[in-house]
């Protein structure tokens, strides 16, 4: 039987209020004084990132009439802000470097998912990540990252890439489930697969979506506040599978549709987000923001009528960029709102540094010594207010291949503002779009029989990614 943790999210949840006031339960014993001698705590800091499910899947988001089962997804959003038009790459490598870096995959180089077995062009160590922010907070954080990770490359320094990347601690997938790096005799997939635990590679036998919950769970235990926890599922990334039957509420078999066994793979990883935050103390819970944000968006076969299976997880289109992002914690001032502000995966950068009381400008380049360089904007204003305007006039992502400096093979960019759209697949076509609702961009328009408000729309759209395409350069020594 499938266990719902729902009811015990909503009630843990409830606690907020009385915990922002409370001292530190966990004080660092290797120090004198906790975080609390500066005053209230900051407060923790957890991402969760799901890994190829778009926002359809998602009841709370009601865009498509059978979404995946997910309570406790639903239940974030019963207390958090639910994002409408959040972006992400279209694809995971990116995104996640954007993330953690609060860079456009541009500046970067990382513009698609990266080859684990090639050493070619992981991302660059000496960019400034969330965790190497924190480092320049007034409170000593701890951090710790698990699960899928898919930034680093081939060669050795892989297994201690995540902790050169700024991270205390790291235990997961280098890159998907299936990706390994010597041959383990037998099938890799969710139930054997091989991660990277303190710097060594292991094989394991186990679900990996409840491996990584358990490992998040000790890390939470084992971690003094405030601490920032990166939480990357492989869920529901391929290979698709049969979950354990305890984590969903699907009759499957082995001829059971592929597009059953995704959904239950939802199912599952929801069911696993509610056992890790309904182990965390209540308390301490209550002093923690959470942001839960996708990858991408879902793969072809399980966006299914109405929506457009061409337009999913790869190409720039809503079903492939148009992601989840929930944020629940203690600055949440209206549970259960929205927002339609245009915003960015890569904002999650900006915004735990807001939440840390770390100013950008006092964190330097360690390419410049100048103070770093970022695309990130804080989601703050909209946790706490969530009718707040958008603060962005354009909302850009972009997907690239090779990986690095350029000159590009494929090449896809697109910019949009709250009623157009612009996608340029270099090379191949540019076409405008006019939103027709919040995750349907309709139809091409004809762009030689445009209306004069469609043609102010192109005009200004074009300027920007013009602008964007000079501003937005690899400045990294390869």
């Amino acid at each position: 039987m499938r266990i719902v943790y729902a009811p015990v999210l909503l009630a843990l949840f409830a606690c907020r209020s009385d915990a922002l006031t409370r001292p530190n339960a966990k004080p660092d014993p290797d120090t004198d004084t906790d975080s609390s001698a500066h005053g209230d705590p900051p407060g923790n800091v957890m991402v969760l990132i799901l890994d190829d499910m778009g926002l359809e899947q998602i009841s709370a988001y009601g865009v498509h009439p059978e979404p995946a089962p997910t309570p406790n997804i639903d239940a974030l959003a019963a207390e958090g802000v639910l994002f409408r038009s959040a972006w992400s790459n279209p694809s995971c490598s990116p995104t996640r470097a954007s993330m953690l870096t609060g860079r456009h995959g541009r500046r970067t180089g990382i513009g698609r998912w990266i080859f684990p077995l090639l050493s070619l062009n992981p991302l660059p160590l000496d960019e400034v990540t969330i965790p190497e922010v924190l480092a320049y907070a007034q409170d000593d954080w701890a951090t710790s990252a698990v699960g899928k990770w898919h930034l680093s490359d081939g060669s050795p320094s892989r297994l201690t890439h995540a902790v050169d990347s700024g991270f205390d601690w790291f235990s997961g997938t280098l890159a998907n489930v299936e990706n390994h790096t010597d041959n383990p005799g037998g099938t890799v997939d969710y139930y054997h697969h091989q991660i990277v635990v303190d710097g060594e590679l292991v094989w394991k036998e186990g679900y990996v979506t409840s491996e990584t919950v358990d490992d998040a769970i000790a890390r939470v235990d084992a971690m003094p506040e405030p601490w920032f926890m990166w939480v990357g599922f492989n869920a529901p990334h391929v290979p698709i599978h049969i979950p354990p039957d305890d984590l969903h509420s699907f009759d499957l078999d082995e001829d059971s549709s592929e597009l059953d066994m995704y959904r239950a793979m939802c199912e599952s990883l929801d069911t696993e987000i509610g056992r890790l935050l309904s182990s965390i103390d209540p308390e301490e819970l209550a002093r923690t923001t959470i942001l839960l944000v996708g990858d991408n968006g879902s793969i072809s076969y399980a966006l299914t009528p109405p929506l457009d299976p061409t337009r999913a997880k790869g190409t720039v289109f809503e079903g492939g960029v148009n992601v989840p992002l929930i944020v629940t914690g203690p600055h949440v001032t209206q549970p259960g709102s929205e927002s339609s502000a245009l915003v960015h995966v890569l904002d999650v950068f900006a915004t735990v540094a807001e939440l840390a009381g770390v100013s950008l400008d006092d964190v330097p380049s360690e390419l410049t010594g100048e103070p770093v360089v970022v695309d990130s904007q804080s989601l703050m204003p909209y946790i706490t207010e969530p009718g707040t305007p958008s603060q962005r006039e354009f909302l850009y992502t972009e997907g690239f291949f090779r990986n690095g400096a350029g000159p590009y093979v494929e090449d896809q960019k697109a910019v949009r503002d709250e009623h157009y759209k612009l996608i340029d697949v270099v090379g191949v076509y540019t076409r405008l779009y006019e939103f027709v609702a919040p995750f349907n961009e309709g139809d091409a328009l004809p762009l030689d029989a445009l209306t004069p408000e469609q043609s102010a729309a192109y005009e200004r759209l074009t300027t920007e990614m013009t602008r964007l395409g000079e501003e937005l350069l690899f400045d990294h020594d390869r």
